[in-house]
């Protein structure tokens, strides 16, 4: 079985959930919390970063753009596209987008969260996380970053 090593609030690692969704290729998540990185997921990735996803085969790929780049290519998805050109636009916009959100919207909203003790017990909780990351459930990191601002101290 495939697994995605996640963190359930990081976009990256949402970006290749989503990706694995579009492709319809079963996978089981495996949540692992950016603080907690024991020396099994260094093995993994020793650059110590989120997503890490395993093939079924054995194969580990790090980094959301590569491990999305693998999956387009390995099961001829096209999503990235087809000319070179187009190819290397998409890749530069997804690049863009990528540290945008991370740096500008990620970042912010988890070092917020994380110096507010209420909503730090809250997004380390496993029954918010699972309520968060069922498929089935409205919320959507809009709703995450709304909740997370409200709860802090002016």
């Amino acid at each position: 079985m495939r697994k995605l090593h996640y963190w359930w609030l990081c976009p990256l690692s949402r970006k290749v959930r989503i990706f694995l969704g579009e492709l319809k290729l079963p996978f089981e998540l495996k949540i692992q919390n950016p603080w907690e990185l024991g020396a099994g997921f260094l093995i993994l990735n020793p650059a110590g970063t989120l997503p890490v996803f395993e093939e079924q085969h054995g194969v580990i790929i790090s980094d959301s753009q590569t491990i999305s780049e693998y999956l387009d290519e390995t099961y001829n998805a096209e999503m990235i596209g087809k000319d070179p050109l187009k190819r290397s636009e998409t890749r530069r916009l997804i690049s863009w987008f990528d540290q945008k959100f991370y740096t500008d919207v990620w970042q912010t909203i988890v070092s917020c969260a994380f110096q507010h003790p209420t909503t730090r017990e809250r997004i380390t909780n496993p029954i918010f996380i699972e309520l968060v990351i069922n498929t089935k459930n409205p919320y959507t990191l809009d709703d995450i970053a709304e909740t997370i601002y409200s709860k802090l101290d002016p």
